[in-house]
């Protein structure tokens, strides 16, 4: 017999290698194993996304798995833009990591809130005091409705007040006049701030101006009332739950209201006035544990993470808590 006869024999019938193939793709599928031919890899198709994801993935020190849950949770609930219209979209997100994240990955999650909240420089709301935006936003609006001419007048009305309140600061740091005196001079200076733009108003774009304040405030109640909704939904909130955490919030809201009344009476001191705060906030927690699941508990962590690093990214602060990243979830 020919050699080539010899190898004809011994080729592998064309059955045998469909089966071994398919064999081999069954495996596979059942193991749970990646494709070694395949380099597809889920990219979302939104850049802030993706490199939020990325920064996620490093800074937890996720493991391959739980890296592509993250990232599949986020093109579930963000992709197409969906996160930019949906307010509810971080709350959706928590809900599908909890369920998806192994018990490693959403510890590590916990343990790195627990270290951005021991450390200042890792929270949001560490810029501008609410008050100071309202201001911003006002004189924004009013940017929209100005003529020319009143913006000249304007400009000169807000610097008048830029050095007023500079030297009341500067009064404050050189010990020449207390805090709380300070604050009570800023506070007129605001009331003359507001008379002095509306002397320049005219009585149309005054009516102007409140009715494109009470749309905003409309739109923002919306918004607000959305993640509300969007809350019950991923924590799977009852009736009951959603009544006593009600009524927990307005109780220490109420205790927070009448604290600051008594400080800025001067009847307390401000010092005991942040003490009592810690009580009244550590109060309004305890109140919250106790009607809470601890599965709750937990999405509501994983959202306070989320919320933290979303937000402290799209306000361009990453370099503010790169610093304290130390180690990157272990």
């Amino acid at each position: 017999m020919s050699l080539n006869k010899k190898n004809e024999g011994k080729s592998m019938n064309p059955n045998s290698i469909k089966f071994i193939i398919l064999s081999t793709i069954v495996i596979l599928f059942i193991t749970g194993c990646e494709n070694p031919f395949s380099s597809n890899e889920l990219v979302l198709d939104s850049i802030e996304l993706e490199q939020f994801s990325n920064d996620l993935e490093i800074e937890l020190g996720l493991s391959l798995k739980n890296s592509k849950s993250l990232k599949k949770a986020l093109g579930k609930h963000g992709n197409k833009g969906l996160w930019d219209k949906d307010p509810g979209f971080l709350w959706k997100l928590a809900a599908e990591l909890h369920e998806k994240l192994s018990d490693e990955g959403k510890e590590k999650i916990f343990a790195r809130l627990s270290k951005i909240k021991d450390n200042p420089k890792g929270r949001i709301g560490q810029g501008p005091k609410n008050g100071f935006k309202g201001k911003k936003d006002h004189f924004s609006i009013l940017q929209k409705i100005l003529t020319e001419n009143q913006k000249e007048e304007f400009a000169i009305i807000m610097e008048k007040h830029r050095l007023e309140t500079s030297a009341i600061h500067e009064g404050i740091k050189a010990g020449e006049i207390t805090r709380q005196e300070g604050e009570k001079l800023i506070k007129n200076l605001d009331n003359l701030l507001k008379e002095s733009i509306d002397s320049i108003l005219t009585d149309n774009q005054k009516v102007q101006l409140d009715e494109i304040k009470q749309e905003i405030e409309a739109k923002k109640e919306a918004f607000e009332e959305q993640i509300r909704l969007a809350k019950i939904e991923a924590l799977g909130l009852t009736n009951d739950q959603i009544i006593a955490l009600d009524i927990a919030e307005e109780k220490a809201k109420n205790a927070l209201d009448s604290l600051k009344t008594l400080v800025e009476s001067a009847e307390l001191s401000r010092e005991d006035g942040k003490v009592n705060v810690e009580i009244i906030l550590k109060r309004k927690k305890n109140a919250h544990l106790n009607i809470l699941s601890e599965k709750q508990i937990e999405i509501i962590k994983i959202h306070q993470f989320l919320h933290i690093r979303w937000h402290l990214k799209n306000n361009n602060s990453k370099d503010r808590f790169n610093e304290e990243k130390g180690d990157r979830g272990g």
